[in-house]
């Protein structure tokens, strides 16, 4: 069902405190971590994807004066599957490449 332009803008501004949460996640693991900037932006944007899809439902449940502490755990957490995500895959590259790099070796 279409939305008319105020419900869309009014979803927009109550997700927006998700997304602000999700990006300072990830800002202040850049800090304490010492990550690029583009690492950073990589994490923002595995937080606010997070925020935006559980956002609604977090914010059907939970009540209004806990919001930013919820927003603040979701976007987090995005930040979290990012980082998991990303040390999963490098493991599975890094086997990848050692094991060809092995069977050179093997065959010279």
């Amino acid at each position: 069902m279409p939305q008319s332009t105020a419900e869309f803008w009014e979803t927009i501004l109550a997700l927006l405190p998700l997304s602000i949460c999700g990006a300072l996640g990830a800002f202040f693991r850049y800090i304490k971590h010492g990550r690029s900037v583009a690492w950073c932006f990589v994490e923002a944007a595995g937080g606010f994807t997070v925020a935006t899809i559980a956002g609604p439902i977090v914010m059907e449940r939970v009540p209004p004066d806990l919001i930013w502490g919820a927003s603040f755990l979701i976007g987090w957490g995005g930040l979290l599957l990012v980082e998991i995500t990303y040390r999963i895959m490098s493991r599975v590259v890094f086997k990848k490449v050692q094991k060809h790099l092995d069977v050179e070796e093997k065959s010279e």
